[in-house]
């Protein structure tokens, strides 16, 4: 007969730690809430793109004809100084990706981040190219104004609208912008989904 304090040798060895099972479970519902979570959160989309400051325009100009070719030329080229109180003359257009075009509508918010100044400018899209421009065409006038153009592969679409100041803060001094000034153009486009973007890479 077998001592009572006689080691058992067959015994299978317990080496699962108590705390492992109450771990597991603990990790499982972590796991499922995070992945509930990450189903029913969005993420913003934006558009981005080359964003340029024109002043002196008449604040009852047609917005709709700088949305062009022409209109771009005229942001590119030296304003007039204001004539009246009427003209205020703040205004921004900006070359975004042309594959964005039918996702851009007036009303969406811009944001024109002036390299070297901390704070941005806020603005809304007032109007939008009726079709997207070539390239080639816009290229050599954003680069007369030291404009890095290497991101633009293919057609762009041109927005613009008004700025409510001709103002910019400057780390603490209020300065005033200046007429050809680049900056860069971020539009809020909406808000997806992740599931949404896997389904639809999925198809």
């Amino acid at each position: 007969m077998r001592d009572i304090d006689e080691p058992d040798f067959g015994a299978i060895l317990k080496l699962t730690p108590w705390w492992l099972a109450p771990a597991s479970w603990l990790l499982l519902c972590l796991g499922s809430a995070a992945i509930a979570v990450a189903a029913g959160s969005s993420f913003p989309v934006d558009a981005f793109g080359i964003g340029v400051v024109r002043l002196g325009v008449p604040s009852d100009a047609p917005i709709v004809s700088l949305c062009s070719i022409d209109g771009l030329r005229a942001a590119a080229a030296p304003a007039p100084p204001p004539r009246s109180d009427t003209e205020s003359g703040a205004m921004y257009m900006a070359l975004l990706d042309g594959n964005s075009r039918p996702r851009l509508a007036p009303g969406m918010h811009v944001t024109l981040r002036v390299p070297g100044y901390p704070e941005a400018l806020n603005a809304k899209l007032e109007a939008v190219s009726d079709r997207p421009l070539p390239a080639g065409e816009v290229r050599s006038i954003l680069e007369s104004l030291g404009a890095d153009t290497s991101a633009l592969g293919g057609p762009v679409a041109c927005i613009c609208g008004r700025l409510p100041s001709d103002r910019i803060g400057g780390g603490g001094d209020d300065l005033r912008l200046h007429d050809g000034m680049l900056a860069e153009a971020r539009v809020r486009l909406g808000e997806e989904r992740p599931l949404d973007r896997l389904r639809r890479r999925a198809r």
